[in-house]
């Protein structure tokens, strides 16, 4: 009996809602995080070869100054004390042709170094259009999950729950507050009537 109920519930054809939509758009913007996240790898080799090549300074990292002291009373690196880099053959003309090394430490963002990452050209190359993307479906997201919340007149579709069948779709009649959360009452296009938790209907997109 079970099996054929649950059968029966799978097999409900249920019409794309607005929380279809959202989902569709997060899957959208992992993969374009990924997408990013790939483009960044590919800037940080660069900026890496480049600092390996020209045998950029492991001391300071190509930053001409290294960390002497530091307190351990704060972990944000404000206490810290500074000096120049004490390796002899690191000179200004050898960083400019190392670069930085890639890594970003909180002395660097104390001392406002520009992540060598995506300061270099290649990194607004890859990325700017992703940037693009990302902006635009992260702006479809919240405009879909403010959409998603009920109001009367909405077409809704029962998407779980056990007292009202899965796929019923109606437009909201009711909404209110019991002992059991927040309700939402629906009726169909015959005048049938139902009442349940918001948490089983979605808007039918």
């Amino acid at each position: 009996m079970w099996y054929d109920l649950i059968t029966m519930k799978n097999s409900i054809e249920l019409p794309k809602t607005l929380a279809d939509v959202e989902a569709e758009c997060r899957a959208q913007l992992i993969e374009l995080n990924a997408l990013f996240e790939k483009a960044r790898e590919v800037v940080k080799k660069l900026v890496q070869d480049q600092f390996d090549s020209h045998d950029g300074c492991k001391k300071c990292r190509g930053r001409g100054w290294v960390v002497v002291w530091d307190s351990m009373d704060s972990l944000s690196g404000c206490y810290a004390e500074y000096g120049p880099c004490p390796d002899p053959k690191c000179t200004e003309e050898t960083r400019k042709a190392s670069g930085l090394e890639p890594g970003m430490s909180i002395y660097d963002s104390n001392r406002n170094v520009p992540n060598p990452i995506e300061t270099h050209p290649a990194f607004a190359v890859l990325t700017s259009d992703l940037k693009s993307k990302i902006a635009d479906v992260n702006v479809r997201i919240e405009d879909v999950r403010r959409a998603r919340k009920l109001g009367y007149l909405d077409e809704c579709v029962v998407v779980k729950g056990r007292k009202v069948p899965v796929g019923f779709r109606g437009r909201v009649c009711w909404l209110g507050v019991s002992c059991w959360g927040q309700r939402v009452g629906l009726q169909a296009a015959d005048g049938t009537k139902v009442y349940l938790s918001t948490d089983n209907v979605e808007k039918v997109a």
